[in-house]
């Protein structure tokens, strides 16, 4: 697959073009440049698959590190991101099992994530095809689980409220799927976290709560994947 003259070519001009874009992210550039290259690099990793060469993974690690500086983590437009945040979740599909960020990149980067599923309930976006590739990949990667290494309660129990709050039966299965694979990974590893975490899903099958169906029927499937752990209320 990587192999042949013209596939070496191919190669050198995606690193050469995602180093560049290192470069670009680095220097300031009004919003429309902006986006201009945040997409070229989204249309560039999301082709990349995992185990890359040695060389297009320090191709990537060079443009990772640039989409991970605060301007972009905290800029204000909803865009933006959404690209910086598609980018960095393809970048930890392609660097898995292992993480090119330090722990504080990663908690900057799991609250953008957060606050990007808050907008999945919008299905008519343009952005939404965008958004559910975000959450499938966090699930299908297991990257979500890096969140319990990080003391962060209140972002994990964020995480959950969000999932339940876009639940919705207008979704194709797979997105709930990935909702469900979530939560699931997340409680079956938490450990001081783990009652928290436990209340907000059971919290759902209460008589005396108001829940949309479509939570419900994720807080039940949740609960069947983790009937091992999961403590039911009396």
């Amino acid at each position: 697959m990587y192999g042949g003259p013209a596939v070496d070519w191919m190669r050198e001009q995606i690193e050469e073009m995602l180093v560049d874009i290192g470069k670009q992210l680095g220097l300031p550039q009004p919003k429309r440049g902006l986006l201009s290259i945040l997409k070229k690099a989204a249309l560039l990793l999301q082709d990349l698959k995992q185990y890359p060469p040695t060389s297009t993974m320090r191709a990537v690690e060079a443009c990772a590190g640039a989409l991970a500086i605060a301007p972009l983590l905290n800029h204000r437009d909803e865009h933006v991101k959404l690209l910086v945040a598609f980018c960095i979740t393809e970048v930890m599909r392609i660097a898995a099992p292992h993480s090119p960020y330090d722990d504080g990149t990663l908690m900057s980067m799991f609250c953008l994530l957060v606050n990007v599923f808050e907008g999945v309930n919008d299905i008519a976006s343009p952005w939404y095809p965008r958004r559910i590739r975000i959450l499938e990949s966090v699930a299908h990667v297991e990257s979500c689980v890096i969140m319990l290494d990080l003391n962060c309660v209140d972002l994990l129990l964020k995480l959950f409220t969000v999932l339940f709050d876009v639940a919705s039966d207008q979704h194709p299965p797979f997105v709930m799927e990935s909702m469900q694979n979530i939560m699931t990974l997340l409680l079956l590893a938490a450990k001081e976290e783990s009652a928290v975490l436990q209340n907000a899903v059971l919290s759902k099958l209460q008589d005396d709560e108001i829940v949309s169906p479509a939570a419900q029927q994720l807080a039940e499937a949740v609960v069947e994947a983790c009937s091992n752990k999961l403590k039911f209320f009396p």
